[in-house]
């Protein structure tokens, strides 16, 4: 076998590691390895100038690339009650304490609590902000 033949195949052992644990790190060495193969198929140098043309692509591909990745990388859909009920404005139905209290939205009645545990009177138009299991965390409006 030859270098530049284990350029490549490092290149798919480093592709397979990233699809393993997506953290956009090896991704920047594959890219790495198959570029100095290439460069080792057309050009006769040698194994330490290759190495080194590596660690240096390797470091340029972390600050520049990687960035510009983590950047494209969206964020998941939200989904069940991040969607349904996040940021949609409620009423109280019954006083909010640090302990107990509820809400009314979409004409359902929900468990809530304040987000910064003072207390909401009856009647008060809410906002929500969080949920911890069942229960509703909001801010006064």
């Amino acid at each position: 076998m030859e270098i530049w033949q284990l350029w490549g195949v490092l290149g798919i052992f480093f592709i397979i590691i990233e699809m393993t644990t997506p953290v956009l790190f090896f991704l920047n060495l594959a890219f790495s390895a198959v570029i100095v193969g290439i460069i080792a198929y057309y050009v006769n140098i040698s194994l330490t100038l290759q190495i080194t043309i590596f660690a240096v692509m390797s470091i340029m591909f972390l600050v520049f690339l990687r960035p510009f990745l983590m950047k494209i990388k969206e964020e998941p859909d939200k989904t069940g009650v991040k969607a349904a009920y996040y940021g949609q404005q409620a009423t109280v139905t019954e006083r909010i304490t640090d302990k107990t209290g509820r809400i009314a939205v979409f004409g359902e009645a929900w468990d809530a609590r304040s987000e910064d545990n003072q207390s909401i009177e009856e009647g008060a138009i809410v906002q929500i902000v969080n949920s911890q299991g069942l229960v509703m965390i909001v801010k006064k409006i």
